[in-house]
């Protein structure tokens, strides 16, 4: 397999966040062909196949890899949210630019430049992950080895103990923590504002007390957020939903009833054998007008 192809695999739809003109050369051919989007002494380097979008009010400029909505106002697309953000923190600051994440749901990265310093905001499960080097807080990728390649990082002497530590053979086959398996790159965690400026996470979530509702109260106004949500992402992708025989499935069965004829339910088994709930959902979907496989 030519190198070319092998870096594809690795980092398809991947992105690097890096000083300019500051970066080894095995980070520099690994992200060869990538698109490069300009942030002051930083670029962002970005995978042709994944999806970028941007906003700018004045000065400051956001910039989304991924899939964001608003579940308050799914008439919006990702360049009209992002140039929303930049001007609430223009207009009333980063208390005020929290607040308004708090009804975007998918799976993203937010980069916001502001006063010339850039920051890094994960959506609030982390759905697309990203990691830094923590001695300069310069580089921040998609991947942990892209950081490696960037900053010369070699494998750690923890990574190392932990390939054979009893654990990975009782399901624990990532690294603990925020740690990865490189020295000096770290996961950046949901809910807090990675600034490359400070070098630091700041948590902002929650930004108040939650009020404490009942489960139909939640039910209530859960259930348009995610059921607009999967409208929305069906509209422009073709949709494959996961299912076993939990809460969870019943909760994603329900939502995706507006768009059961569109997608593609389907189950899995592991080596133990297939479930009975799952043969038990799947059999349920033909009723629910739906074609599992």
């Amino acid at each position: 397999m030519k190198l070319k192809e092998l870096e594809y695999r690795r980092f398809g739809q991947g992105w690097l966040l890096a000083p300019k003109k500051s970066i080894h050369l095995p980070a520099r051919i690994a992200t060869f062909g990538w698109n490069s989007v300009d942030l002051g002494n930083h670029s962002l380097r970005i995978e042709k196949h994944a999806k970028h979008s941007a906003g700018h009010h004045k000065d400051i400029s956001v910039h989304v890899i991924g899939i964001v909505m608003d579940v308050q106002d799914f008439g919006l697309d990702e360049p009209e949210i992002c140039a929303q953000l930049a001007e609430t923190l223009k207009r009333s600051g980063w208390s005020a630019l929290y607040e308004r994440l708090m009804p975007l749901a998918g799976a993203f990265v937010l980069f916001i430049r502001h006063q010339g310093h850039i920051s890094v905001i994960l959506d609030a499960v982390g759905s697309v992950p990203a990691y830094y080097d923590v001695d300069r807080g310069n580089f921040v990728a998609s991947h942990p080895q892209l950081v490696a390649k960037a900053i010369g990082s070699a494998e750690s002497d923890v990574a190392k103990a932990w390939r054979d530590h009893p654990a990975l053979g009782r399901g624990g086959a990532y690294m603990p923590g925020l740690l990865t398996e490189f020295t000096g790159v770290e996961l950046i965690t949901p809910n807090h504002r990675f600034s490359l400026k400070d070098k630091r996470m700041v948590r902002f979530y929650p930004t108040r007390d939650l009020p404490q509702l009942s489960a139909d109260e939640i039910a209530e106004r859960i259930a348009p957020m995610l059921s607009g949500q999967l409208i929305k992402l069906a509209n422009s992708y073709r949709l494959a939903i996961s299912l076993s025989g939990g809460v969870d499935t019943r909760l994603t069965l329900a939502a995706s009833r507006a768009v059961s004829s569109s997608a593609t339910y389907f189950t899995y088994f592991t080596k133990q054998g297939i479930l009975a709930t799952d043969r038990e959902v799947a059999s349920e979907l033909a009723t629910f007008g739906a074609s599992p496989y």
